[in-house]
């Protein structure tokens, strides 16, 4: 299992909780080779993921609840995603969903701490 293709599967699970077996079968079409067994276990150990017992063998997977850190990494990377270049971490705060209060070195720290971010000279934030 790659971490690009665990993110994506993450990011099914943001639109909707799925059956363990229509993740694993999204997993295959993402090229793992993974059985729907280890693939379980993987889930099972990781934090913010819930499996949820149906009464079948096909557990729901469900992402639980994310810190504030998370939202908030989340949003930098959405606006950072949607300038479509390095932005300035003071620009970045701008257009943050009002529902976040930050400063400058919280998303610069969040940057270096976050993948798929990544800080560029004295403030700029761009894709990793």
């Amino acid at each position: 299992m790659t971490p690009d293709l665990y993110e994506q599967l993450v990011q099914s699970l943001r639109r909707e909780p799925l059956p363990l077996s229509k993740l694993h079968a999204l997993a295959a079409d993402g090229g793992s080779t993974w059985s729907v067994e280890q693939l379980h276990l993987m889930l099972a150990c990781m934090d913010g993921i819930e499996l949820q017992s149906t009464g079948n063998d096909d557990p729901v997977v469900r992402l639980g609840q994310r810190s504030l850190q998370e939202e908030l990494a989340e949003a930098v990377l959405d606006v950072v995603r949607a300038q479509g270049r390095p932005t300035p971490a003071a620009q970045i705060i701008q257009l943050l969903p009002n529902k976040f209060t930050t400063s400058v070195e919280q998303v610069k720290k969040l940057a270096r701490e976050t993948r798929g971010l990544k800080v560029i000279g004295p403030g700029l934030i761009g894709l990793d």
